[in-house]
């Protein structure tokens, strides 16, 4: 019988995964030329990015988006 996860290991889960998701993109950008790409570890702060390139994608945003291990988005949050 499988047993249900609590509320805090989902979340503890679901941080996890994103937070692989996101250096899984850093290696994947730097293996295409943007070398400075790196991920903006941040704790809790709304309307921060997940990525960022400050030298070849100067104010360019990227957000991180793991839909399951073998899927994962890149999109852009803006330009500011």
């Amino acid at each position: 019988m499988k047993t249900k996860r609590t509320r805090s290991q989902s979340g503890r889960l679901s941080r996890s995964s994103g937070a692989d998701g996101e250096r899984d993109a850093v290696n994947y950008l730097k293996e295409i030329g943007f070398l400075d790409a790196e991920r903006m570890a941040r704790t809790g702060v709304r309307g921060a990015c997940d990525v960022m390139c400050p030298q070849s994608l100067p104010g360019l945003q990227i957000e991180v988006k793991v839909r399951s291990r073998s899927s994962i988005d890149i999109g852009t949050k803006g330009w500011y």
